[in-house]
């Protein structure tokens, strides 16, 4: 069996020096998948037939490089939506409610440039998988001793959201 560093599910291996998947506690984080097949050749192809036809196969791919963690389209709970035409943003939102389930992943969707292989959409995932029973609970990130909200460093003062 390939492992997920060689070949991503059905779209041939990755395009660049990356994962096309990995875990990180009850986290599954996918790299970009685009709506690629493996060509003859064994390289990465796109799907022809335009903007559905690559969404459903970036989709696929997603699926499926998921799974090598265990995890599936159920367990998204954020995409990242790349396009280069946001008058793809309908045929997007169409295929997307096929797709998933709801409640329906976070999801930002943000015009790009260009793509990889001159792909029309790439997809990125954050999923889910809670902890089992066998298996510990992952570490909060909060040091020990400090309150969820607050800084470890010697001054305590409060994180708080800059955004604005």
């Amino acid at each position: 069996m390939s492992s997920a560093s060689d070949v991503a599910a059905g779209g041939g291996r990755p395009v660049g020096p990356y994962s096309p998947v990995t875990r990180a506690g009850t986290w599954v984080v996918t790299s970009g998948q685009v709506g690629a097949v493996t060509g003859p050749d064994g390289t990465p192809r796109l799907v022809p037939g335009g903007i559905e036809a690559e969404l459903r196969q970036v989709l696929t791919n997603l699926a499926g490089v998921l799974r090598l963690e265990g995890a599936g389209l159920a367990d998204v709970k954020k995409a990242m939506v790349f396009l280069i035409d946001m008058e793809d943003y309908g045929v997007m939102n169409r295929i997307w409610i096929e797709a998933f389930a709801d409640p329906k992943p976070a999801r930002s969707a943000v015009a790009v440039a260009a793509l990889p292989l001159g792909a029309r959409v790439e997809v990125e995932a954050w999923a889910f998988l809670p902890p089992t029973p066998h298996s510990p609970a992952p570490s909060s990130g909060t040091p020990s001793g400090a309150s969820p909200g607050t800084s470890s460093g010697a001054s305590g003062d409060a994180l708080t959201d800059h955004a604005g």
